[in-house]
């Protein structure tokens, strides 16, 4: 299981294409002029693409796989252990579903077990039901003893946390589906309200360290520490993301970004220009014009995020706003806000209470525009 959660962490390749170069371009979270950095340009590298796909299929899902498998069918063998490996699984698998649509599934992970190795691609429609299915049986699976003991490095084994992001987990499937099948959407987001979700402190992240031989460094961190003889230095902090900050005068600014070598100050690079387009820009002209990413998140020992009870918060806000769970929606988006900023404590960078405080009372919840803000 170690060995399953590191691979699922990943490591600098995939990282490095599918979650930096590509995801978090597109989104508009970094920004970048060199021409590899392609993703907010929506050029197609073929590698790049197949990145994550490639490394986890070769490596977390097939020993995940295996894992299931003995588990399954040793007699005696610690269920506690297998309801684990199985909401695991999903965690792999959901990245996966959500990044390329269809791909293996149900065959997946089987050419040594039973000679498959050419796995056929399952919708995400049935990737989806299947993964909810997997996750209630899998949380009924976990008793109060056994499990992995300090070989899981996410919750050190607790049984009861491990139930509650099993939960975490089936709502956020269950509240992507509410533009497709909202009743299914309902159905299991309130299996996941009544079993119990994570809870202010129960963040699921791998702490990363500067092991031997990369084995538990944080994928990211190998690609921007520059700390580590390596460290590309082509990305800046996206003009988007930096002026919504500014605009919320969010705490969180001088924790995720620095300031522009050029110019002391906060400034984000606008996405889709090259070396060529920049020189025609307002706000600088120079990289260094602009805003890099904070070195000291970015280390090869930083943690790596897979699910927080910032998200399962701002989950359960929507899901009041919908009508689908009693709780006030206001108040749940004011305890995701709360630990989404309490989070960077993880980091070594906690956001002061009252600077928290600040932030929430000049945006309150705003009932109007409340799923846009949530």
């Amino acid at each position: 299981i170690t060995w399953v959660q590191l691979r699922t962490s990943g490591g600098r390749y995939e990282n490095w294409r599918a979650s930096l170069i590509y995801s978090s371009m597109m989104i508009q979270h970094m920004s970048a002029l060199c021409g590899y950095w392609t993703g907010d340009k929506y050029t197609y590298n073929a590698s790049y693409s197949s990145s994550l796909f490639d490394r986890q299929y070769t490596e977390a899902i097939r020993d995940m796989q295996d894992l299931i498998n003995t588990l399954e069918t040793t007699e005696g063998a610690d269920q506690t252990m297998l309801g684990m490996a199985r909401i695991w699984r999903v965690v792999i698998f959901h990245r996966l579903a959500d990044l390329y649509g269809d791909v293996p599934y149900s065959q997946a992970g089987k050419g040594f077990l039973e000679g498959v190795d050419l796995p056929e691609f399952d919708s995400q429609e049935s990737i989806y039901s299947d993964m909810l299915n997997e996750l209630e049986q899998a949380v009924a699976q976990i008793g109060s003893t056994g499990g992995f003991g300090s070989a899981d490095l996410i919750f050190g084994g607790d049984t009861d946390k491990w139930k509650r992001l099993g939960n975490s987990m089936m709502l956020r499937l269950g509240m992507r589906l509410t533009e497709v099948d909202a009743a299914k959407a309902q159905q299991y987001v309130g299996k996941a309200i009544s079993g119990g979700v994570l809870q202010a402190g129960e963040d699921a992240f791998i702490e990363h360290t500067n092991g031997p031989e990369g084995i538990n460094k944080n994928g990211i961190g190998e690609v921007l520490d520059k700390s580590n003889g390596f460290g590309d230095d082509c990305p800046r902090i996206s003009q988007t993301f930096v002026n919504w900050m500014k605009d919320h005068n969010d705490p969180r600014l001088s924790i995720i970004a620095a300031p522009a070598a050029n110019t002391g100050e906060y400034n984000g690079l606008p996405n889709g220009l090259d070396a060529t387009t920049i020189l025609d820009n307002p706000t600088g002209t120079d990289l260094d014009d602009f805003s890099p990413v904070n070195q000291a998140i970015v280390n090869v020992a930083s943690p790596m995020m897979f699910i927080t009870s910032a998200e399962t918060e701002l989950l359960l806000a929507e899901a009041a706003v919908r009508g689908w769970n009693n709780g006030d929606a206001a108040t749940h988006y004011a305890n995701g806000v709360r630990n989404a900023m309490n989070m960077w404590a993880s980091y070594g960078f906690p956001v002061d209470a009252a600077d928290v405080d600040a932030y929430l009372a000049a945006n309150p919840f705003d009932a109007a525009n409340a799923m846009e803000q949530i």
